[in-house]
């Protein structure tokens, strides 16, 4: 199992929870391709916010326009973990507790350009578990 940060815009991730899907485009198709079914990942919210912990169930492509903004034909299908009905601020100290942040002082220069990356098992833990106590009502926890 590899656990992922999944790049999202706060309008695409209201779809995503509502229909269960992650969509992906051409661009990033190499890295979508790594992803496999039982795979976790936490979804990274532009603008500093987390959207909780989900598990791959499956891929497939489709034609169909899911999203308003562009056209993804590349998609998962997702399970929460741990859902969360409203984003969850990521807090600075959280941010500099990751291991795959580098350059603590210009953390988003981690994240631009990208919709998918790769986290350790220990970031994804740390990440879900953030979600999960800081999420408080806002958050569901689901075997």
């Amino acid at each position: 199992m590899r656990y992922w940060l999944l790049i999202i815009n706060i309008e695409n991730w209201k779809i995503s929870i509502k229909k269960g899907i992650y969509g992906v485009k051409e661009l990033y198709l190499s890295k979508y391709q790594l992803i496999q079914k039982g795979d976790e990942f936490i979804f990274y919210i532009k603008g500093s916010m987390l959207g909780g912990a989900f598990r791959v169930l499956k891929k497939f492509q489709s034609q169909k326009k899911y999203f308003h903004d562009d056209f993804y034909p590349y998609l998962l299908g997702i399970k929460a973990k741990v859902a969360c009905t409203m984003p969850i601020e990521l807090k600075k100290e959280v941010i500099t507790s990751l291991a795959f942040i580098k350059n603590k002082s210009n953390w988003g220069s981690h994240l631009m350009g990208k919709a998918i990356i790769e986290l350790s098992k220990k970031d994804f833990a740390y990440l879900k578990s953030y979600i999960t106590q800081d999420g408080g009502a806002n958050s569901n926890v689901n075997k």
